[in-house]
């Protein structure tokens, strides 16, 4: 819950100028995860959480939020699919449009795990950067999801500070959890 309230007050520190007029957000969480894992308590909960706190907060209608609890990735890939369309929909009516992803349950190495059935990182990538949305944001709250955020031959490197644009805002971030006290964090 701690990354999902980071991700918020993320995506709420927006520039009033930077903020896009057409906000759409598909929010999953699964308290089940692959065969041997524990059952989480309250992921399912997080997400819908966050679901509200995006609309009573983040300025993103209902009717822009898909909701998924307990879903398979096939029902995800699905409402990601159903999302784009909207979001094409919504830009060529000349609505400049965000497009939040966040995951709460379990990820290993392979994945985001719904059960036994997991979403790979590299389709979750794809299917966020190829959106048409002029931001996306994709949130991952779940151990060992670092491997999200990894890219080969990658260094840490220490931080920078520079000033928010005042403009438009354009570009994919991804966040992760890498571990139940470690976040890590990726901006392409």
């Amino acid at each position: 819950m701690k990354l999902a309230a980071l991700a918020a007050c993320a995506a709420l520190a927006l520039p009033c100028a930077a903020r896009a007029s057409a906000r759409f957000a598909i929010v999953v969480g699964n308290n089940h995860g692959a065969t041997g894992r524990a059952r989480l308590w309250f992921a399912e909960k997080d997400a819908e959480r966050f679901a509200r706190a995006l609309r009573e907060l983040g300025d993103f209608s209902s009717d822009r939020i898909v909701l998924l609890q307990g879903a398979t990735p096939s029902a995800v890939q699905e409402a990601l699919a159903a999302m784009e369309a909207r979001i094409a929909s919504a830009k060529a009516s000349g609505e400049r449009s965000l497009l939040v992803v966040y995951f709460s349950g379990h990820a290993g190495t392979q994945g985001l795990e719904m059960g036994d059935q997991r979403i790979p990182y590299e389709d979750l990538r794809k299917a966020v950067s190829s959106s048409s949305a002029d931001a996306k944001v994709a949130i991952v709250d779940a151990c060992e999801a670092g491997t999200l955020t990894q890219v080969k031959g990658a260094m840490a490197a220490p931080a920078l500070d520079f000033p928010l644009p005042e403009d438009a805002v354009q570009g994919t971030a991804y966040l992760a959890s890498t571990a139940p006290a470690t976040w890590t964090a990726m901006a392409r």
